[in-house]
């Protein structure tokens, strides 16, 4: 009776294994960088690369003397500013149902700049921005925030917009 089911034992897992491979959507695409930055994908950190690919769930550091420019696969541009932390906390981008398209950006600290693409422009209330203070939807196509994670001579800590 084991041989008649260890088809299906053995290869139930590997079902699951392969769906969770193709859950992993492609976010964006690392154009170019400058100084070095760090991404956490699935439990492993490695140093990102110009053309390195960028999922969602991805965690993104970049140190002091780092500035990197990534394109999202929506068309979204996003410039993310030296000691920086992001999280790409949900992305979907359905060509056939727009409704079904999401942007969450997890702003942990530092800054970026960005100008929205096909999500942005389709449902601007699918595309939000969080950082430890605030929730910034978009209502334009071009903005620039900053999260202050301590107070500095000239600005308390908080959210800039």
């Amino acid at each position: 009776m084991f041989k008649k089911y260890s088809f299906l034992v053995f290869s139930l897992p590997l079902f699951f294994m392969a769906n969770s491979v193709f859950a992993l959507e492609l976010a964006g695409v690392v154009e170019r960088i400058q100084g070095s930055a760090q991404i956490i994908s699935n439990a492993s950190q490695k140093a990102l690369q110009a053309k390195s690919e960028i999922f969602q769930g991805d965690q993104i550091t970049t140190a002091s003397d780092a500035e990197i420019l990534i394109r999202m696969t929506d068309g979204t541009v996003m410039a993310i500013r030296p000691s920086t932390n992001i999280i790409i906390s949900e992305y979907r981008l359905d060509n056939k149902h727009s409704d079904n398209d999401n942007m969450l950006i997890m702003l942990v600290k530092g800054g970026f700049r960005t100008v929205t693409g096909a999500i942005g422009k389709k449902n601007p209330q699918k595309v939000r921005f969080n950082t430890p203070t605030a929730t910034i939807g978009i209502r334009g196509t071009d903005f620039e925030v900053t999260v202050l994670d301590e107070k500095k001579q000239d600005a308390e800590a908080g959210t800039y917009n």
